[in-house]
């Protein structure tokens, strides 16, 4: 029932008004024509209506939504608003290039038939980062870009977040050595060998709370899902279980998809 009175209530927003031109998205387009009837019927002269496609977000398939996260912020650092667009498909590209950029199209076509995807998306990437924040941002974004997911290095730019090891560590009773197939051994992969090889130094995390914690997702709903997806790097290793060692104190490259932080983790004081 919610439905029905929704666009009664836009459409009465443009009488009250007595506004002469609406600007929606094309899923708006009854309730833009809703105004224009409820303008009639209190004798006024009906609203210019103005329609805009709407832009599908990063899966290609869904409007872009936050709350379907698909969306770019427009506020998101350079680095990741960048790292975002290259993730999209070659052919998702061009419908960023005619709803996003001032590039004509008959350019846009010429560039289908003469340029490299990979060098066009990232002009695109470029394009959109130096609109919402500088063209100095997007150099920086575009070569931090490429030490991090072409030559494989750590960007300048990366974020650097702290996150409390009790919010994080799981509370056990048992030694954690006792069964090593319920978590992941990430302590093997850290550079000190030597208090990685004794137990005692181990600390048992979840993987989960970290990543609502760094900020890399809004739940930890979302977070296990991403686990499960394989979609979660630490160190520069895929890890596959919500549970993890670690030694402490610590500074992980942790990575979601194009999202890159350096996550800082130390004993309580």
């Amino acid at each position: 029932m919610h439905e029905l009175p929704y666009p009664l209530a836009q459409g009465y927003d443009s009488a009250a008004l007595k506004a002469d031109v609406e600007l929606g998205g094309t899923d708006q387009k009854f309730n833009l024509l809703m105004g224009r009837e409820l303008q009639r019927a209190y004798g006024q002269e009906s609203q210019v209506v103005l329609t805009m496609p709407i832009l599908e977000g990063l899966d290609g398939v869904q409007k872009m939504s936050k709350s379907l996260g698909n969306a770019i912020g427009i506020q998101e650092p350079p680095l990741e608003m960048y790292g975002k667009i290259m993730s999209i498909s070659d052919q998702m590209m061009w419908r960023y290039y005619e709803l996003l950029t001032d590039v004509q199209l008959p350019e846009i076509e010429k560039m289908k038939r003469e340029t490299h995807p990979m060098q066009t998306k990232k002009d695109l990437a470029r394009r959109i980062v130096a609109d919402f924040h500088s063209a100095e941002a997007a150099t920086k974004a575009t070569e931090d870009w490429a030490k991090q997911f072409q030559k494989g290095e750590v960007p300048s730019a990366v974020e650097h977040v702290s996150v409390d090891l009790n919010k994080i560590r799981v509370s056990a009773t048992k030694d954690v050595s006792d069964d090593e197939s319920s978590f992941f051994p990430l302590h093997k992969f850290q550079a000190d060998s030597v208090r990685a090889s004794d137990p005692k130094n181990w600390r048992l995390v979840r993987l989960d709370k970290l990543l609502a914690e760094a900020g890399f997702v809004q739940s930890r709903t979302e977070a296990a899902r991403k686990i499960e997806e394989n979609a979660v790097k630490v160190i520069g290793q895929v890890v596959p279980l919500p549970v993890m060692t670690i030694i402490v104190p610590c500074d992980l490259n942790v990575a979601l998809g194009k999202k890159t932080k350096i996550v800082s983790i130390a004993e309580p004081s």
